[in-house]
């Protein structure tokens, strides 16, 4: 069978008008998906408000950015490097190292490791339950998710 510039153009034509269809079903879910998520946390406000409030951040469509310091010797900066040296500046002040050779001593008392620590297992179980997994790891570094 000849197929002339055409029937090319035509199965062109309707290629892309099925690639269009998709991909505006797929905008439609993509937007269903956002606003169910943004429903859910504005629902968890009162026993999330920290996820809460890090979702507000995150649909700020104005981003706060340090653009122009005032120096010490009370001129503005002028370029963006300016601004990173007196940030640096600033730091380095703030930040020191620290004499150690001064630090007290502190004496160990004798505890008695004698008594027995019991703990139940369903009070364990219970603790490890309540674990929030929002929440990030703790001094040991195991996170609420791995338990």
């Amino acid at each position: 069978m000849k197929h002339g510039r055409s029937t090319v153009f035509i199965n062109q034509v309707e290629i892309g008008l099925s690639t269009k269809k998709i991909r505006n079903e797929v905008n439609q879910s993509v937007r269903k998906d956002e606003e169910f998520h943004r429903k859910r946390i504005l629902k968890s406000f009162k026993d999330r408000p920290k996820k809460f409030y890090g979702f507000m951040r995150n649909t700020q469509t104005v981003k706060d950015q340090v653009t122009v310091l005032k120096r010490p010797d009370g001129v503005m900066t002028a370029s963006d490097q300016e601004v990173a040296d007196v940030f640096s500046e600033y730091f380095k002040e703030v930040y020191t190292v620290e004499d150690l050779s001064n630090v007290p001593k502190v004496s160990v008392k004798d505890y008695n490791w004698d008594d027995a620590i019991c703990f139940s297992k369903k009070v364990v179980l219970d603790k490890l339950q309540k674990l929030r997994p929002d929440k990030s790891p703790g001094p040991d570094a195991l996170h609420p998710v791995c338990c």
